[in-house]
């Protein structure tokens, strides 16, 4: 949890492996999750900006072929 925790606020990988004493590769790990779910919010953030109302466009024709 304590990993987990610290992601959602924002804190580097390497920061969180120094601060408990775990190797990069098990914060990665324990992560995982956690940074998927950032990654996807930022990305919707991202798509949300004025300027990307084109690629709202572009994806909104995408689902309708494959629907």
């Amino acid at each position: 949890m304590a990993v987990c925790d610290r992601r959602l606020t924002g804190v580097p990988h390497q920061q969180i492996a120094d601060q408990l004493y775990m190797s990069l590769g098990m914060v990665i790990r324990y992560s995982k999750h956690i940074d998927k779910a950032l990654n996807a919010g930022a990305g919707m953030v991202t798509m949300e900006r004025p300027e990307n109302a084109g690629l709202k466009t572009v994806y909104a024709a995408i689902e309708n072929r494959e629907g």
